[in-house]
């Protein structure tokens, strides 16, 4: 899976919306959840199941740690600890 973001802090955001469009486009159907997360996070998986097993992966679901709102309107879920979307979730992201 490739994309043409270049690197960078600055170009953060671009790159993940790149990633999930592609993801809609390419993997949809394969999985029902899907994790963002950076190259230094840990993810106990058993926990991971255990929340997720009671969620129905066609209903949308964005999931992480919720951050309180600094400089916008709304609360949003920390890009460092990582977040996921059911496959509902992320279909109604990205279109």
């Amino acid at each position: 899976m490739c994309i043409d973001t270049p690197e960078g802090y600055d170009n953060l955001t671009e790159k993940s919306r790149e990633i999930l469009q592609l993801l809609n486009l390419q993997e949809m159907e394969h999985f029902d959840w899907f994790l963002k997360a950076d190259d230094d996070t840990y993810v106990i998986m058993e926990n991971m199941r255990f929340i997720l097993k009671g969620l129905n992966p066609e209903r949308p679901a964005y999931l992480g740690y919720q951050l309180e709102p600094t400089c916008v309107d709304s609360p949003y879920k920390s890009g460092g600890a990582g977040y996921l979307f059911s496959r509902s979730g992320l279909k109604r992201l990205v279109e």
